[in-house]
């Protein structure tokens, strides 16, 4: 297309424009159409916030969020107390090679405290049958 055509398109466009009637506004046309506007604006408002004012949400935010995070870490590091008959648990003790439970080594306490001192006199009573049977030879 070229400039004379589309200048012709824009004067036919100008020449309808010019007798296009413009419809009377009423008086109270403007005053109508802001409240229309702000009507529109605290509706949009109100769905954003659920239909509650937005001073009521703001201040429960932060206490939800806490109230989460607490039970969050609540339920990960809690731990189930042990049932009463369950609190007995089986040991290896290393030195003896003997497996005992929680209460035997609560009842025989002052043995296995002192239960290198017995592996010495052990050992040493060895030591005196091994001397006796390498004297005796």
């Amino acid at each position: 297309m070229d400039c004379r055509e589309e200048k012709e398109l824009f004067a036919r466009a100008w020449d309808l424009l010019d007798d296009y009637a413009a419809p009377e506004l009423s008086d109270d046309f403007t005053h109508s159409l802001m409240r229309r506007i702000y009507s529109e604006e605290i509706e949009k408002q109100r769905a954003a916030s659920y239909g509650l004012p937005r001073f009521i949400l703001r201040p429960i935010v932060p206490v939800l969020t806490s109230f989460l995070v607490v039970v969050l870490t609540f339920t990960i590091f809690w731990k189930r107390p042990a049932p009463p008959g369950s609190l007995s648990k089986t040991t290896y003790v290393e030195s003896t090679g003997i497996i005992t439970d929680d209460e035997d080594i609560i009842k025989d306490l002052d043995i296995i405290e002192n239960l290198d001192l017995l592996e010495n006199v052990k050992l040493l009573t060895e030591l005196d049958i091994i001397e006796e049977l390498n004297g005796s030879t």
